[in-house]
């Protein structure tokens, strides 16, 4: 092997690094103009699971580069004077040495590529695989490449590229097959790049003879196959979707638990892990693809045994129902996502960028195939002759109709009475006063505009007074010709997140006992913290609790051998905590000890944040105090030879002490001062007038008001005006 076939990654100084950060950013903004829809990979706007998207659509219908090559492309697309001649410098300033025998070689400058670890590589590369783009164009142009349509009047597909990967599309002859050769081989000639063939694949569709596909493989020079496996980390699909098709992703989830020993780590390090690693590989799939129900079950149930501490040897007790534990943290579950829920909610975000993104490649190919003249979301019961895709977009437009709302404009695509456009009022056909025929079910909000605002006659002869009054609010661009925008209703801010979608599942629960968001922001170590969340939920294994379960017979305190153990028990009522509370806190908890209710004392001790020791604040002692009072009496009951250390105190203070420094400078935190911001009056004899505007954040809308008042704080005038649609700038000016 010859040292010239090694490719170094380099590592490039701070410095170099800097610079090149610079060069990126002015590069990055010009890319969407410069790059061709086929590719995705660095450009601002597009995403990977565009390229998965087309590729799916399409089978359903049946890294070196030359220096001189880079000056050219980048000249080619217009970057030139001082930013080409800065790129280039980055480029071929580059120099190698290699240890031989231990010693270091002389320099020496490489005659060809791109270096690993340089900020720049990525974004060069994706511009020099544009003259591929180029290539193929050309061919198009000349009607020479014939490619693929998956609809009639739709774009057609001729290539997708990310980074290195490639696919390319035609019909099934061998002048096409010859046209592809000569592009990949005009390519590597300009370039210096390789196309490994041997490793390449060719699939032809059904409705080619096993000939005609042989003779194409020999040009090609590429084996035949009857699957192109994964592409961009999901698989293709050529058939009916069935459990074994995404069987791997599940393996894959499965082998990277097996490699962790649940028992080794603790009930918050597993929850972090689902959460980080295991959840990855699987959502990563769901965000082009409708996962089989039964896939979804099994990584759930995946994720839950690992949860609980279960193995293949052991069955573990499961506290909490699986339901509870994926509710988002605010409603008092711990965040892990419900495969199914979850795989919804990003597919309804695919579709949310379906509307959004008119001009993408991959939108205008669903939009032209499927979508026709319907607006936002499809009508989800249309599943004939419909590709996986499609069922997946179709399956993520059940939720996405939930939570779509309207910005009226002209109101030319709004539906007046089934689409939700009023904001806090839903589809306004629950407010009819008077009987309307079928077609004027039909209605759009235009009609019930003028030229100069709404139709006041029209709006009264069908709608309650406080309706209308609300409708008058809404400040419509009717005689602007503006558009309509769709919102989705569950952000502040109008734009669609896969988390609110998630949420919405648990929108319309009854309110929890404990105010989940406080608990969260708690400053605690995360295995107390999750500690007490089994406890405020009441699952802790108690003997009380474990009789409720059928565990056992006996419900008496193991340690003081009086009364039910139920958790005011163990942490409270128990002689052996008592005297933990009592020889520990001082005051620092003993208040309301003995006279408030299990519930009341909790709540008092958590939302006491007085610092202990001047540093320390209140309810973190509180909680660790629990944690180990609750750790001493699982190792009395496994151990009858155990005792409470006499130190106790110290144990908890010094583990306060530890957790504490190691997440927190002191030195740096800002404390909160109360300041207190009051209105002062004018001198007497004058007035003083107090403006001020706001703006919602969903509607765009922006308002404002001002009051007059005089020295004795006596109000005298105001005014409010609705300025229509606008920034926050224009509102304060």
């Amino acid at each position: 092997m010859n040292m010239t076939q090694f490719r170094p990654i380099s590592l490039c100084n701070t410095t170099y690094k800097i610079l090149s950060k610079i060069i990126v950013q002015r590069i990055i903004p010009l890319l969407p103009n410069l790059v061709s829809p086929s590719q995705v990979a660095f450009v601002p706007g597009r995403q990977i699971q565009d390229d998965i998207v087309v590729a799916q659509e399409a089978l359903n219908k049946f890294k070196t580069a030359k220096v001189g090559f880079i000056k050219q492309v980048l000249e080619k697309v217009g970057i030139v004077g001082r930013l080409n001649n800065l790129i280039m410098s980055c480029v071929s300033s580059v120099q190698y040495k290699v240890i031989l025998n231990g010693e270091l070689s002389e320099s020496f400058n490489p005659r060809s590529g791109i270096r690993q670890g340089d900020p720049l590589s990525p974004y060069i590369f994706v511009l020099c695989m544009e003259k591929l783009s180029h290539l193929i164009n050309q061919k198009l142009e000349e009607g020479a490449w014939k490619p693929v349509k998956v609809s009639r009047g739709g774009p057609g597909i001729s290539h997708l590229s990310f980074i290195d990967d490639l696919i390319l599309f035609g019909h099934a002859s061998v002048d096409q097959a010859e046209i592809m050769r000569e592009c990949l081989d005009n390519f590597c000639d300009l370039s210096c790049q390789q196309v490994s063939f041997p490793k390449s694949r060719i699939l032809c569709s059904r409705n080619v003879s096993s000939t005609n596909a042989k003779m194409l493989a020999e040009i090609c020079g590429s084996p035949l196959t009857i699957n192109l496996g994964n592409y961009l980390g999901v698989p293709l699909i050529h058939s009916r979707i069935t459990k074994s098709t995404y069987k791997e992703i599940f393996e894959k989830s499965q082998k990277r638990l097996a490699s962790w020993k649940s028992a080794s780590l603790s009930f918050a390090g597993r929850c972090t892990l689902i959460k980080t690693v295991v959840s990855a590989l699987p959502i990563y799939a769901m965000q082009s693809i409708k996962m089989p129900a039964e896939i979804c079950s099994k990584l759930d149930k995946l994720n839950r045994d690992f949860l609980w501490g279960d193995d293949s040897a052991t069955k573990k007790v499961h506290l909490m129902n699986w339901s509870t534990v994926c509710k988002p943290k605010e409603k008092g579950g711990l965040g892990i996502k419900k495969m199914k829920i979850m795989n919804q909610a990003l597919l309804a975000k695919a579709g949310w960028r379906l509307y959004q993104k008119e001009n993408s490649l991959w939108a205008n190919i669903i939009r032209n195939k499927y979508l026709k003249n319907e607006q936002i979301a499809p009508n989800t019961s249309k599943t004939n002759n419909c590709s996986s895709t499609w069922r997946g977009f179709l399956f993520g437009a059940e939720l996405l109709l939930k939570g779509v709302s309207w910005r009226a404009g002209n109101g030319e695509n709004i539906r007046f009475w089934t689409d939700e456009w009023v904001l806090g009022y839903g589809k306004l056909s629950t407010f009819i006063t008077s009987s309307l025929s079928n077609d004027r079910m039909n209605d759009q909000v235009s009609e019930y505009l003028l030229p100069n605002g709404w139709n006041l006659p029209k709006l009264c002869d069908v709608l309650p007074c406080h309706v209308v009054h609300r409708i008058l609010s809404i400040h419509t661009n009717s005689s602007l010709g503006g558009n309509d925008k769709a919102i989705w209703g569950l952000c502040k801010d109008g734009e669609f997140t896969a988390r609110s979608a998630y949420e919405r599942y648990f929108k319309e629960e009854e309110l929890p006992p404990w105010d989940w968001n406080f608990i969260w922001k708690l400053k605690l170590p995360p295995r107390p913290l999750h500690f007490l969340w089994i406890l405020l939920h009441g699952k802790l294994l108690t003997n009380e609790h474990r009789a409720s379960r059928g565990l056992t017979l006996e419900t008496t305190c193991t340690r003081c051998k009086e009364g039910c153990e139920d958790s005011e028990h163990v942490f409270r009522s128990c002689t052996e905590s008592l005297g933990i509370w009592e020889n520990m806190c001082r005051g620092i908890t003993k208040n309301c000890l003995f006279t408030s209710d299990w519930q009341t004392w909790l709540r008092h001790n958590l939302k006491c944040s007085k610092l202990i020791m001047g540093k320390y604040p209140n309810y973190l002692f509180f909680v660790v105090a629990l944690w180990f009072i609750w750790k001493w009496r699982c190792e009395r009951i496994f151990n009858p030879n155990f005792k409470v250390p006499n130190c106790y105190g110290k144990i908890i203070i010094k583990f306060v002490e530890d957790w504490w420094n190691a997440n927190n400078d002191m030195d740096k935190m800002a404390y909160l001062k109360n300041c207190s911001i009051t209105w002062n009056p004018p001198a007497q004899e004058w007035v003083k007038l107090n403006v001020d505007g706001s703006r919602n954040p969903v509607l765009g809308t922006i308002a404002a008001c001002g009051v007059i008042r005089d020295h004795k704080k006596k109000w005298l005038s105001g005014f409010a005006l609705n300025k229509g649609t606008g920034s926050v700038i224009e509102v304060e000016l």
